[in-house]
């Protein structure tokens, strides 16, 4: 990847991969995002990278700011919805394993067959909104690791998961959630 700031061409060495958004903020600050790499139900560990850039073309690794190997943004590829606010405010998913350079690791979600991958904290395993000036506040625990839920995010920024063995959905944000049974989808 290169950035191109007032003709001059510069080489980007720290964002590997191609980038799946690329986000502006009205303070002249662009993300540049991408979720997890899938790999026959695992995933690519490392590939879920969010950089900054600031005016000038100064790219900053968020991943390497918080010590966090994979940074998800939720809503990354939602048709209806930016990932971040116009302010540059987005929700992000950490998962509590410290960044490293490698990016060969291949990791699973979860589920029953697959241990947690270490070093794992648990405490940082989160939803997080972050600004363009890479902090960081916590907003909700995360969805058990072994159960992999596709993540969604509503027109007020609200996060949900929808379980689709359980029949349960759950708002992340608001710490809420209903289980229907079969019998009353069916009505």
């Amino acid at each position: 990847m290169f950035t191109i700031i007032d003709g001059s061409v510069r080489k980007v060495s720290n964002y590997p991969y191609k980038p799946q958004r690329v986000l502006k903020n009205n303070d002249g600050t662009v993300w540049i995002a991408r979720d997890r790499m899938p790999f026959r139900g695992l995933y690519y560990g490392g590939s879920a990278l969010l950089a900054l850039m600031d005016p000038e073309g100064n790219i900053r690794l968020a991943n390497e700011v918080w010590n966090e190997q994979d940074v998800s943004p939720v809503g990354l590829g939602s048709p209806t919805r930016s990932a971040a606010d116009r302010d540059g405010r987005m929700v992000v998913r950490l998962y509590g394993q410290p960044f490293t350079e490698e990016k060969s690791i291949v990791y699973g979600a979860g589920g029953p067959w697959m241990p947690p991958v270490e070093p794992f904290d648990p405490d940082k395993d989160g939803f997080y909104e972050a600004t363009p000036e890479l902090k960081l506040k916590r907003l909700a625990k995360a969805p058990d690791r072994q159960d992999d839920l596709k993540l969604y995010r509503d027109s007020q920024g609200d996060i949900y998961t929808i379980h689709r063995h359980s029949n349960t959905l759950t708002n992340w944000t608001q710490n809420r959630s209903k289980t229907w049974a079969d019998l009353e989808l069916l009505k």
